[in-house]
């Protein structure tokens, strides 16, 4: 099987041996552990000069300890990953369909079968097919996710989500969807996307440019390449944004509702850097050092109420 996993993360596997690896992969939480540490170590050869061949990996003396490292993360963070596998009840050429979890806190990294990666962020969920087949690949998001996609021009990529779909033309994007809140977020850093709405409204998005939702429509606006990374790395980044505004990403990297009651506090603008891992309870006490409340959580409706 390691022959088989390596020949698919090189990318030279069959369609019949990418299924075969992909089945294989999720199957269970030690298969993933595997394929993520030989990913990771795949990974650091490509950087160091070296490669994989034969079922082994080739690196310099020196990355052992780095190796070991990465060996290690990876089994931790496959600990936070919850998979299952949904069978759609339809003809018998539907493909099996993959729902990958994360939970809260915590994000993790797919790889699809035509090699598109996606980094899923926190208490998110991915639905895609084991294998594309037909001129389409679709993918359906709730949450937030980075997308990196292999350009296949017969076969264009969508992501749907929410009220939206973004049809991808090869590229790396990130999208940010509540359907409770109403709030979404596209950010493109190369190539172009398109992004439609129910009414078939669509607006066409360049490099460094987003898109959001303002009175149901959809808009334009611009960030900084550092702006994009910071989640898919870890960490939520704020600048100069006033605390209604980042309600939304807080409730959905914690999978939790904030209750603002101190409606001055909504107003409060903020600038900093939060990592994720370190918790909610973290943020808050933070974010106290230079606003006056106190919080307060209801587990009930599990919900944290802020005076």
């Amino acid at each position: 099987m390691k022959e088989l996993l390596i020949k698919y993360i090189k990318g030279e596997a069959s369609p019949e041996e990418t299924e075969k690896a992909i089945r294989w992969i999720y199957s269970s939480e030690k298969n993933m552990q595997e394929y993520l540490c030989l990913r990771k170590l795949y990974d650091i050869s490509l950087w160091n000069g070296t490669g994989m061949e034969e079922g082994k990996v080739r690196r310099l003396p020196r990355l052992r300890k780095a190796a070991f490292s990465v060996m290690k993360y990876a089994a931790a963070a496959i600990v936070c990953i919850t998979i299952s596998y949904l069978y759609l009840e339809r003809r018998d050429e539907s493909p099996e369909i993959l729902s990958v979890n994360s939970s809260d806190g915590k994000s993790t990294e797919v790889v699809l079968s035509d090699s598109s990666r996606v980094w899923l962020g926190p208490n998110s969920s991915l639905e895609f097919p084991v294998r594309f087949s037909g001129k389409s690949r679709n993918v359906l998001l709730e949450g937030m996710a980075y997308f990196d996609i292999s350009h296949i021009e017969s076969s264009p990529f969508t992501v749907s989500s929410g009220a939206y779909d973004i049809r991808v033309l090869g590229t790396k994007f990130s999208v940010t969807s509540n359907k409770e809140s109403g709030f979404f977020e596209t950010m493109l850093l190369e190539g172009k996307v398109e992004i439609s709405d129910s009414l078939s409204r669509s607006i066409m998005l360049k490099p460094s440019e987003r898109a959001t939702v303002q009175d149901g429509k959809l808009v334009k606006g611009s960030f900084l390449p550092s702006e994009y990374d910071k989640i898919r790395n870890g960490i939520m980044g704020f600048s100069d944004k006033t605390v209604e505004s980042m309600i939304p990403k807080i409730e959905m990297c914690y999978g939790i509702n904030l209750d603002v009651r101190n409606k001055e506090l909504l107003h409060k603008r903020y600038s900093g850097n939060f990592r994720i891992s370190e918790g909610i309870e973290h943020m808050l006490n933070t974010l106290q050092i230079d606003c006056s409340f106190t919080y307060s959580y209801n587990s009930t409706r599990d919900t944290i109420i802020i005076r």
